[in-house]
């Protein structure tokens, strides 16, 4: 009998019951001078799922109190002891009903929420979100309601995974279970979430550790050439056909991640199946050979029939299906990813500004001003856009006063002007997708345009003079290496050669 598997959730795979699970109103430190504190938190309370709410009783967050989670409270000199005080507005039964009154202290230098504000009132809503506290000048908090969630021990796994939300722990503890075993893994999740970053730490992980990785952008390979591409050729076996290894191949005894899965066209997707139905492949030009791959697949897109993709197919992909929130799901994440930037700076800069967080007062106020922006946003390209954000951001001389308006949204990614040098090599790192880079960069798809068309060497593929798209299709046997020669993304030249007369 033919062995199936089936899609199941990411997070109910390692949840102990659903009587343990709770909601938590947590506090977490998304940005501290000491950057080894970046990502302690503590639960200010913890209300069990299914359960009438008891009241939060009154709350101080200062220098002294609370304890968070490395056993330490925020122990900052310009932070107050009173900072804030967090009270219920109102005694409710459920958590939709929640709301909080957050108050600076009188002698207080603190700022709540979008408005900076010195007090306010929150409901669950912007709880679920996470409400952005700047304390003193260089410490960052963020009080967020998570949940229904049952904890799990953030296992040391995945390491290029950072952050500190419970969603992100519970996503190395799913990838920590399955990594050492050949089921199918499917990674799903926004542009820029970490899907490589995941695929890579389950190869790792694995008992084919010593043996290759191969990576596959799926939306890559050009239709006529697929087979080979995949599981080789013979040379001769079509005319001007060289003996190539195939992906399969070449990933024989260890992990093959197909990127990009849900982009494969409908004639790949059979010739995929059939080789994961039968563990064997048919080499073009050659003999039908046997391959031992652990098959990890990822996609940003819709992934099912609706979509154009077989279902049987899927099935055999999907053995364990993990899911990779948005980065504006667990905003707290942002702090560790900000510290290990930091860090890299200050090893390659050590003269420079990076390292003095904890000694100067004006650098860890320009950073705790840029980590409060950054709460604020909702990071549509997630971390890539993030890591882009925050290099930008390290150009900025440290200004210990305010200036301007606040750095929120877009205004954050703007920070300092993109020249044409960085502008290039952030459309490079995106694979001159316009969309991906919009949203790396925080700005409108206009604005790209614009600057695309002012730019000495980019330019939009119906820029393109047709002649230039003949000169790289005849030099490259790669759709995709002629795209990136033309600077341009594969669905754009896609599209375009689809425009492209027979003759001119």
């Amino acid at each position: 009998m033919a062995e199936t598997f089936t899609t199941r959730p990411a997070f109910r795979t390692v949840a102990l019951s659903e009587e343990e699970s709770s909601y938590r109103l947590r506090l977490t430190l998304v940005f501290h001078p000491d950057l080894e504190r970046i990502g302690a938190h503590t639960d200010l309370q913890v209300w069990p799922r299914d359960q009438p709410l008891k009241p939060l009783a009154g709350t101080v967050i200062g220098r002294h109190t609370p304890t968070l989670s490395d056993a330490r409270s925020i122990d900052e000199p310009h932070v107050s002891r009173t900072a804030l005080r967090i009270e219920q507005r109102y005694r409710t039964a459920d958590l939709s009903s929640l709301s909080l009154r957050i108050e600076a202290g009188p002698s207080s230098d603190a700022q709540i929420g979008a408005a900076g504000a010195a007090n306010c009132l929150v409901d669950s809503r912007e709880l679920k979100r996470g409400v952005p506290l700047r304390l003193g000048h260089g410490v960052v908090a963020l009080l967020r309601l998570v949940g229904p969630i049952t904890p799990v021990i953030d296992v040391d796994f995945a390491p290029g995974l950072l952050g500190a939300s419970v969603e992100l722990a519970q996503v190395r503890a799913l990838l920590a279970s399955v990594a050492n075993s050949d089921l199918p893994v499917l990674i799903v999740g926004e542009s820029g979430v970490g899907k490589e970053l995941a695929a890579q730490a389950l190869h790792e992980g694995s008992h084919r550790r010593a043996k290759p990785l191969v990576t596959v952008n799926m939306a890559a390979i050009p239709e006529g050439l697929a087979a080979s591409e995949l599981f080789g050729a013979e040379k001769g076996a079509f005319t001007g056909a060289t003996a190539r290894q195939g992906y399969f191949r070449e990933a024989h005894a260890g992990s093959l991640f197909l990127d990009e899965i849900a982009d494969t066209p409908e004639t790949i997707q059979v010739q995929l199946l059939r080789a994961l139905e039968q563990g064997q492949l048919q080499v073009v030009g050659g003999k039908i050979e046997r391959v031992d791959v652990r098959l990890i697949a990822a996609t940003d897109g819709a992934i099912d029939e609706v979509s154009g993709f077989r279902q049987a197919l899927l099935n055999r992909i999907a053995g364990f299906t993990v899911a990779i929130p948005p980065l504006r799901h667990r905003l707290e994440d942002i702090g560790p990813q900000a510290a290990q930037l930091l860090s890299s700076l200050a090893t390659d800069h050590p003269q420079g500004q990076f390292v003095a967080c904890g000694d100067d007062p004006q650098v860890a106020a320009h950073w705790g001003r840029i980590i409060f922006d950054a709460l604020l946003h909702d990071w549509p390209g997630n971390s890539r856009e993030l890591y882009f954000a925050l290099r930008r951001a390290a150009l900025e001389r440290p200004r210990m006063r305010e200036q301007g308006r606040p750095l929120s949204g877009a205004v954050l990614a703007a920070a300092t002007p993109v020249d044409d040098d960085s502008l290039f090599a952030i459309h490079k790192d995106n694979d001159f997708e316009l969309k991906a880079t919009a949203a790396c960069l925080g700005w409108s798809r206009q604005k790209l345009y614009r600057r695309i068309h002012l730019h000495p060497a980019l330019r939009l593929a119906q820029d393109i003079p047709n002649a230039d798209i003949r000169a790289a299709l005849a030099q490259w046997d790669d759709l995709a290496d002629a795209a990136r020669s033309l600077y341009v993304s594969l669905r754009a030249l896609r599209l375009r050669l689809k425009q492209l007369p027979v003759t001119d």
